[in-house]
């Protein structure tokens, strides 16, 4: 059995739908990963998501624009909703810590190191 052309675009721009899906998730889980470092209120909390949304919608746009001559079909929010759900779903939560883990344990060990120091130049004096 063999598919048409038309469907076998359409199902092409499925899949990049779900991989857009994938990597807007990846830039939410970048913003998660600030959030954790640098400590701020609800009101930036709120400004960052907004901003994210605005930049993914428009990028999400341009992916249709490009894939669809900007024609919106209901199954590329599906494939992107998909694509997000499954990015979210198998590693999401791991890359998030990971990547906390991976930038903090460096400035800890420098922060442990620079109190050792420290307490020897006190000690000195």
């Amino acid at each position: 059995m063999k598919m048409s052309g038309p469907i076998l675009q359409e199902l092409r721009f499925l899949l990049v739908s779900a991989a857009f899906g994938i990597f807007a998730g990846l830039a939410y889980d970048l913003l998660r990963v600030f959030r954790r470092l640098v400590r701020h209120g609800v009101w930036w909390v709120a400004l960052e998501d907004i901003c994210y949304c605005l930049l993914a919608s428009m990028a999400f746009f341009a992916v249709i624009f490009s894939e669809n001559d900007g024609s919106f079909r209901f199954f590329s929010l599906c494939g992107l909703a998909l694509g997000g759900g499954l990015y979210y779903l198998s590693v999401s939560r791991y890359l998030v810590g990971f990547a906390v883990r991976a930038i903090r344990f460096p400035f800890r060990l420098l922060a442990f190191g620079a109190k050792k120091i420290l307490a020897q130049i006190r000690k000195i004096r």
